[in-house]
């Protein structure tokens, strides 16, 4: 939905040194959540805000050439590009609804070097490498409203695609809203420090920095070690327009909480012993929230409960029960209610003909084998649905495909086997469970 409002502006992190206007812009939700803006008044002269983002660190640092955005959405990181002068801008947004809007409305950031899906699946088809990967989380959550979606844009395995099509002086910038208590701030850092453990790169510390205004954190990830040059010119850039550094190798504290002054000081802390193998375990384990970096094959990035901590985090969240409902912490209890009501359905037409439901000796059987064929149906579809997302990039395709293919395979099973007696026979049946399950464990 995109809306005309004076209260539409959108700078995420703006530095508070900025006095000015902000130039005309269009707000742009999705599914009435996760605002962004269109930025309609592209001329140069109004756009001096963007020097005074965080995201424009990377801008600045970067070699101009090559630029990849992932998931740019209301254009903002588009016009970043622009405004400092690279060459080749490439865009790839998992929202095709964005671009199509866009497009239509006349808005020139998606008309070219534009494509639909997965960042990490359009570079595996790619052999482009680039100066700088552009990755902005603060228009986009999970791809539903509980924790247990899957998003297999920021798992370890993505990261490493990321950074796999830098250059060999290339930075990868990861841009995100500052939500305390903080959980995927951190997430985010051990991802990127086990991709970067994954590639065998060594003392990862030299290749991180981070930063933050009064509302956004920037991550800088070098494929190559930071050199002192670099290392200055964060500082100043943080310096001139009043930013805080959060973390760079052999950073003091007296260098951090300076101009955007918090309570306390947990995110140079915590970064600190995100950085340091001795303490990262101990770190990770201990703390509140689950912030340990997901894989694909767990690629639940926005679930962050640990049940054992849901007295402390019910505290930490202002004794409030959004975040739980969030995190899916009710699934568990429409779970109940559906087996109950799914009994219900089952057993009602027994009990009105009279009696016990379980009288008869066949009907218990009957139940456990309906029971549990129904619930290897959900088992079966519930686990290829998750691993089909990625592949075939969206969850509506992902559900369609599956469904579909069980329901038409389910009735040729039954076909078959009344049309070929001999696949009745009790050792073949065994035969092929033991097939499927072999198939289930090893692929």
């Amino acid at each position: 939905m995109c809306f005309k409002s004076p209260a539409a502006r959108y700078a995420p992190g703006l530095s508070l040194q900025y006095l000015d206007a902000l130039p005309e812009q269009i707000g742009i939700t999705i599914d009435g959540d996760n605002m962004t803006a269109i930025t309609v008044d592209t001329e140069r002269e109004k756009l001096s805000f963007i020097r005074y983002l965080p995201s424009s660190l990377a801008f600045e640092l970067s070699e101009k050439s090559d630029v990849l955005l992932v998931d740019p959405k209301g254009g903002l990181d588009v016009i970043s590009a622009r405004y400092h002068g690279f060459r080749n801008i490439y865009r790839v947004d998992s929202d095709p609804t964005i671009i199509m809007a866009m497009n239509k409305m006349g808005f020139d950031v998606y008309r070219e070097n534009t494509w639909k899906g997965l960042a990490r699946s359009w570079l595996q088809k790619n052999a482009l490498y680039f100066d700088l990967i552009n990755i902005s989380l603060l228009s986009g959550g999970p791809g539903g409203v509980f924790g247990f979606a899957e998003d297999y844009r920021y798992t370890i395995d993505a990261f490493v695609e990321y950074l796999r099509h830098l250059k060999s002086e290339g930075l990868l910038s990861v841009n995100l809203y500052i939500l305390p208590p903080p959980r995927t701030e951190f997430r985010v850092v051990d991802t990127i420090y086990e991709a970067l453990k994954t590639m065998g790169i060594r003392n990862i510390e030299e290749h991180i920095a981070a930063i933050r205004s009064w509302g956004v954190l920037s991550i800088i990830v070098k494929k190559g070690p930071l050199t002192e040059g670099e290392i200055r010119f964060i500082k100043n850039f943080c310096k001139e327009r009043g930013f805080d550094l959060l973390y760079y190798r052999g950073i003091k504290e007296e260098e951090t909480n300076i101009f955007v002054r918090m309570s306390d000081n947990t995110y140079f802390n915590a970064f600190r012993s995100l950085m340091e193998p001795d303490k990262r375990e101990e770190f990770i384990n201990s703390y509140i929230f689950d912030i340990r970096a997901r894989d694909d094959n767990s690629p639940f990035f926005h679930y962050y409960l640990r049940m054992k901590n849901i007295k402390d985090i019910y505290r930490a969240m202002g004794r409030k029960w959004q975040f739980f409902i969030e995190e899916g912490y009710l699934l568990p209890l429409f779970l109940l209610i559906l087996i109950v009501l799914s009994l219900l359905i089952a057993l009602l037409p027994l009990l009105k003909r009279g009696g016990s439901p379980f009288r008869k000796g066949k009907t218990i059987p009957f139940f456990v084998y309906f029971s549990s064929l129904g619930m290897g149906y959900m088992f079966v579809e519930i686990g290829l649905i998750q691993k089909l997302i990625y592949p075939l990039e969206h969850p509506t395709l992902s559900f369609s495909t599956v469904v579909s293919a069980v329901v038409i395979s389910s009735a040729a099973g039954s076909i078959l086997s009344q049309r070929w007696q001999v696949l009745k026979k009790p050792y073949l049946l065994l035969l092929l469970s033991f097939l499927i399950l072999l198939y289930g464990f090893v692929f």
